[in-house]
């Protein structure tokens, strides 16, 4: 399983995660703390304009 295909199956997690809880992870739940972090970081690298491309249309979807 290459990079790419991790971040989209750990990205398509946090997304049904989402839609399933309305709600966004949180870091204080032990079985939410890794989604979280994802968020976080995928957030934070999209605002800095530093994430790639492909990964940020999925993000505009």
């Amino acid at each position: 399983m290459t990079y790419e295909e991790c971040w989209m199956e750990r990205d398509n997690e946090v997304r049904i995660f989402i839609e399933t809880n309305h709600r966004n992870p949180s870091k204080y739940y032990d079985g939410e703390r890794q989604e979280a972090r994802f968020l976080k970081q995928s957030r934070e690298l999209m605002n800095a304009g530093e994430m790639q491309s492909g990964r940020v249309d999925a993000y505009t979807q």
